[in-house]
């Protein structure tokens, strides 16, 4: 019994790393039809290896424990209902989803050389006017 246990904690990590990526994908800004559609398989996939370890569980200890499969059912029915939600979006459209990529700067700034006070008294206004200088924008 332990042997399985251990193994249904392994499979029910992998469900939930896999619902991890599924939940980043659908809420990334590249979004592809395909990748959706993969991940939702293997979660499905996943989600029936899980309810098979539940049921050979329930059978070696006699009681049942709905709380979890509830919970489970819920979660699955959750991310397929995103999915096809999704899915049924691209379906309208007819292509892929929109792809954005992010554009970074390439432009080379000079970096900036902080003032520091040192702590002497005579140093003072000088610090602290060219620290203001530097707050206060142009």
């Amino acid at each position: 019994m332990d042997v399985l246990k251990q193994k249904r904690s392994t499979l029910r990590s992998a469900f939930t790393l896999s619902a991890n990526n599924l939940e980043a994908l659908l809420a990334a800004t590249q979004l592809k039809a395909s990748d959706i559609e993969i991940n939702f398989e293997q979660i499905s996939e996943r989600f029936k290896q899980l309810q098979e370890f539940d049921t050979k569980l329930l059978e070696l200890l006699q009681k049942e424990n709905c709380t979890s499969d509830e919970y489970e059912k819920r979660v699955h029915y959750a991310l397929k209902l995103k999915v096809k939600n999704v899915l049924a979006g691209n379906a309208k459209n007819g292509t892929d989803l929109p792809h954005y990529t992010d554009t970074a700067s390439k432009c080379k700034l000079p970096e900036i050389q902080l003032p520091t006070f040192d702590g002497n008294p005579r140093e003072w206004l000088n610090f602290w006017t060219q620290f203001q200088k530097m707050r206060k924008p142009v």
